[in-house]
């Protein structure tokens, strides 16, 4: 009985593992290795739940006879390892799979990019010592979404086996066990294969495996018929059966997962919210955003919220542009002088003029500071507090002074520019002297004062000067003060800021002469502060007599950055109508002389120069404004 029993059992195993049953059906004995986790991320606990699920689902309906997992660990620990070693490439499954009787292995992996997790199964025959099958399904990360793409390459496995089996045929006659059959070592020929992605760093597999964690790569791939994948984070996986030969190349450009979302507005800078959420400011351009629906906002406190709703498709690019309108507030203002007489004085609100009184303005609801200029009556500033919708009465008494920041029109025409006649002080770079025409423009009647050059500062449109010893800004009592320590980049940003430019240097001389050819247009100490009468220091502007024009401090107080580059040859080659300067150069021109030279800089034709990035206490400027748009 005992010797019947032993050849029972024999035979069994032989029926087996040729994947022939004693009830006859035919099912292929499958070891199901311990799936692999390629990016490391998951936990190992989990992976083994994972892979006695995955052994469970491939086993139902019977369709393959299933090593456990378990019976592998086991299979291994019989090794006499030092502990349990992790079995994942090819020749460790073969080798333990052919030990366990199985006819074919199940290798298994998850690679886990971004928060999608793709399941990669290989059914690999021992005999033929090839890949029967690949299958891969893609999910999320989390226990329950593993599980359901496991189910799917189950159900493929099975779905593959049913099928070759052709239904479940009855006792099949034929030679069983001996070896007989011979043995092959394996795969064929490997050649070298590159792989590249746009964009790169795209994860390769082959055939359900790892094969690069980045492209571009070169790797030895067995020649012939593979099924290769290209996935990267925020990009559509590309996955195709290739036959791949000796130097073969996969450059592939992978489709984005995403879209692009351009917002602008005008005017430019303002707020910008993507489903509620604050993503920056106008312009945004070309915004990588998942696809879907987006609700765009764009608005300030100062301005009124508007937006539009736009969907974004893979691979799409939309803009959206819009024209935002100012939150508005009122503004009724009259002006009168000391004796109760009503006047016409101009208007300007945060530099910006905007009429004359009387008279009624919309403005922006966060202006915050009115000013009035008369000519003879100088001028007054009121802060503001505004609501929106709202008119605030104002009823203003002007007293007389200089207006600092009004401008004065100065009239088109010719003029001696350079070297005055019988000026004795006159160096190189001011000859020779000649005839040139200036068109009609505005000049600022003073220099720019440390006040209004705050104004641009609090409006997040200037950079604040530098502070030091006889630096205006941050000096107490020194707001009418020439804003100094400003270098030419600042200067030109304020006035573009205010709506005016530098003058060039030909529109200065000609505004500072007004109208005289002399080397100055009156008594030095009368009309100017320099070195013999300031006491080391700036003075407020408009204290000093004007020239023929109504400008004030057109020398001394500051050095006046003009827009043009400087060349001490210019004046050779120089245009005969509204010269403009080099086209390039290293030097910015300054014209004027300062509270800290003597009197031979102080001379209308009198030229300096410094390089653009550089401010210091005895540079300032004024602004100019072409007669198309005036003051």
């Amino acid at each position: 009985m005992r010797v019947a029993g032993v050849v029972a059992v024999e035979l069994a195993l032989l029926l087996s593992f040729e994947g022939i049953s004693l009830a006859g059906e035919a099912r292929p004995i499958v070891a199901v290795f311990e799936i692999e986790d390629r990016s490391k991320s998951l936990d190992k606990a989990l992976l083994g739940q994972l892979t006695e699920y995955l052994a469970t689902e491939v086993g139902k309906a019977g369709v393959f006879q299933i090593v456990p997992p378990g019976d592998i660990k086991r299979a291994l620990s019989d090794k006499k390892a030092e502990s349990y070693k992790e079995c994942f490439d090819t020749s460790c499954q073969v080798e333990l799979g052919r030990e366990l009787a199985a006819g074919k292995t199940l290798s298994t992996s998850v690679l886990k990019i971004g928060g999608v997790c793709t399941v990669s199964a290989a059914l690999y025959d021992l005999k033929r010592m090839a890949t029967d099958l690949t299958a891969s399904a893609k999910g999320e990360c989390g226990p329950a979404a593993l599980m359901g793409s496991l189910e799917k390459v189950a159900a493929e496995l099975r779905a593959w086996g049913a099928g070759r089996a052709g239904g479940k045929p009855g006792f099949q006659e034929g030679t069983i066990g001996g070896g007989g059959d011979g043995w092959e070592i394996g795969a064929g020929e490997e050649v070298i294969a590159r792989f590249a992605s746009t964009p790169a760093g795209a994860t390769v597999l082959l055939d359900g495996k790892m094969l690069c964690k980045e492209t571009p790569c070169s790797k030895s791939v067995p020649s012939g018929a593979h099924r290769v994948s290209m996935q990267a984070e925020r990009y559509q996986e590309r996955a195709e059966q290739v036959v791949i030969a000796k130097g073969a190349t996969l450059a592939w450009k992978l489709e984005p997962d995403f879209g692009w979302l351009t917002v602008k507005s005008e005017p430019a800078g303002l707020e910008v919210k993507l489903n509620g959420e604050v993503v920056g400011r106008t312009p945004i351009e070309r915004r990588e955003v998942a696809p879907g629906g987006y609700e765009v906002l764009v608005g300030s406190p100062c301005h009124v919220e508007k937006g539009e709703r736009v969907k974004v498709e893979r691979n799409q690019a939309r803009e959206v542009s819009l024209e935002v309108a100012a939150r508005e507030a009122g503004l009724a203002l009259k002006a009168r002088d000391g004796k109760g007489n009503d006047l016409e004085a101009e208007v300007w609100v945060d530099g910006q003029k905007v009429g004359t009184t009387p008279g009624r303005f919309k403005v922006s609801v966060c202006a915050k500071e009115v000013e009035l200029r008369h000519a003879k009556e100088g001028s007054v500033k009121k802060a503001l507090t505004l609501r929106e919708r709202e008119v605030t009465t104002l009823e203003v008494e002007l007293k007389g002074g200089v207006v600092a920041g009004g401008m004065v029109k100065i009239p088109a025409g010719e003029f001696l520019i350079g070297c005055s006649p019988g000026d004795g002080e006159c160096a190189g770079n001011e000859k020779p002297a000649h005839k040139v025409w200036v068109r009609e423009f505005f000049l600022d009647t003073t220099e720019v004062t440390v006040a209004a050059y705050r104004r641009c500062v609090e409006a997040g449109r200037c950079s604040a000067p530098e502070t030091g010893d006889r630096c205006t800004w941050g000096a107490a009592g020194q707001e009418q003060h020439p804003a100094n320590c400003v270098d030419w980049n600042q200067a030109e940003g304020y006035c573009e800021w205010a709506g005016k430019r530098l003058p060039s240097e030909a529109e200065w001389e000609k505004a500072a002469r007004g109208g005289t050819t002399g080397a100055r247009y009156g008594n030095l100490d009368a009309i100017a502060w320099y070195a013999a009468n300031s006491g080391g220091s700036t003075h407020p502007v408009g204290k000093k007599q004007p020239n023929a024009y109504g400008l004030y401090d057109m020398l001394g107080n500051v050095w006046e950055w003009c827009a043009d580059w400087y060349s001490e040859g210019y004046y050779k080659d120089s245009p005969g109508r509204d010269p403009a300067g080099p086209g390039s150069g290293q030097h910015r021109v300054l014209r004027g002389g300062s509270w800290g030279d003597g009197s031979g800089d102080l001379r209308a034709s009198g030229r300096f120069w410094n390089p653009p990035v550089g401010g210091y206490d005895y540079y300032g400027f004024r602004c100019a404004g072409s007669a198309a748009i005036g003051p």
